[in-house]
């Protein structure tokens, strides 16, 4: 045939070359996201709280079952240190003043105070029965805490580390939450072993006393504190739900109803960066599930949940390289997302703004979850085929064959 010229096997060559240079660039593509995923550390046995702190950029988790506390780098994901503390660790408040961290410690009604500088204990104060829930006043420079024992609140001042009050509250006082702009502490009354609703007892910063009691869902665990919408949030893990107070008439505006099955809630992480409240549901058996709530709206948009994940369609981000799975759960709404994480029992929580980061402390696994803020996806997604890296190589891989396959057939009819 004129004109027609047999394709150079060195142009035959440089295809199959890009070909294979086109795979290896997905494949690493697919790595370096990969690894920007969920990071898993491990901590001491039976994590239980953890806090932020902002100067070291570090997140320290109080271990009940080791009698430690482990400090995690935000940066490597890896444990700097290791503290022995006092017996049953469970909760811990940063003072931003002193650069110090405070934890209960509810076996020996004792709250140790720990240098973040030298990672060591500085002193211990001694407080009242059972000591669980913690918060720092940055205004008042006092440290709140709920003894469950006692029924009710010590006070230490950060300049003495010693109790300068004690206030009554309502019957197991657990969780603890500092309103800022209120200057006004929650405090979580949950009657456990009980039964029926619990109240949060409100108490004023300027002299120590309550000045209200409000009634909420049942067994009410540990509050955060919404400074965007000037709300405070109660995890009732007696019926899975959480109640929304707002601090303007010290109400219950909103009732949040965890979807499914009656879940645990147990504590809670305010993300002012997405706007979303992250809520720990701390099953007593080995799953769990982390539920993401719109501020705005007070829904259920995401959640997280260890494996195994549920059934259910499946769906990935807009880019088909994103190697990032998710599901959507059977729930009522049928809107929710669901995620496969290494966590297992999840109770603590806590917020990285820095980083933008959640860190997620799971009580039955011995470990924390890292999970950045932005791998979590909003409500409704659309529904797209689901790429892992093996299936994009193969494809690619296919395309090649059938292109070099074309080639050689189109030298053969030109001979």
């Amino acid at each position: 045939m004129m004109g027609m010229e047999k394709l150079p096997l060195s142009k035959v060559k440089s295809v199959i070359l890009i070909s294979v240079l086109l795979v290896l660039f997905l494949s690493a593509v697919s790595f370096i996201h990969a690894s920007d995923t969920i990071s898993n550390i491990s901590v001491g046995t039976s994590p239980e709280g953890a806090v932020y702190d902002s100067a070291m950029g570090e997140i320290f988790v109080a271990n009940m079952g080791s009698n430690t506390v482990s400090v995690i780098s935000d940066t490597s994901y890896t444990i700097v240190a290791n503290i022995t503390v006092g017996v049953g660790p469970v909760c811990l408040a940063y003072d931003s003043a002193k650069s110090e961290v405070y934890v209960t410690d509810v076996g020996s009604s004792i709250v140790n105070v720990i240098s973040d500088k030298s990672n060591s204990i500085v002193t211990n104060v001694t407080v009242g029965t059972n000591p669980n829930g913690i918060a720092y006043d940055s205004n008042k420079r006092e440290i709140f805490v709920a003894n469950w024992g006692s029924d009710d609140v010590s006070v230490i001042s950060d300049k003495t580390n010693s109790v300068v009050a004690t206030i009554s509250v309502g019957a197991n006082p657990v969780g603890v939450a500092y309103d800022s702009v209120k200057g006004e502490i929650f405090v979580t009354n949950s009657y456990w072993t009980r039964g029926g609703n619990g109240t949060v007892s409100i108490i004023s910063d300027k002299n120590n006393q309550v000045i209200e009691t409000i009634s909420v869902g049942r067994n009410p665990f540990y509050p955060a504190y919404g400074s965007d919408k000037g709300e405070v949030l109660v995890p009732n893990e007696g019926n899975g739900s959480i109640s929304v107070i707002s601090d303007k008439n010290n109400t219950v505006i909103s009732n949040v109803v965890l979807p499914g099955r009656i879940e645990n809630p147990w504590a809670l992480a305010y993300d002012s960066a997405k706007g979303t409240i992250f809520c720990t549901s701390g099953n007593n058996d080995m799953d769990g599930t982390v539920f993401v709530i719109s501020d705005s709206s007070k829904d259920v948009i995401a959640n997280l949940t260890q494996p195994p994940v549920p059934t259910g369609l499946q769906v990935s981000y807009s880019s088909p390289f994103d190697m990032y799975p998710m599901y959507l759960d059977k729930h009522p709404s049928d809107a929710s997302i669901t995620e496969g994480y290494a966590g297992a029992g999840p109770h603590g929580i806590v917020y990285d703004p820095t980083k933008g980061t959640i860190f997620i402390v799971n009580n039955n696994a011995g470990n924390v979850s890292a999970v950045p803020d932005d791998q979590i996806l909003p409500s409704s997604p659309s529904i797209v085929p689901e790429f892992t890296p093996e299936t994009i190589i193969l494809i690619i891989t296919i395309i090649s064959l059938i292109f070099i396959t074309l080639v050689r057939l189109k030298s053969k009819i030109m001979k």
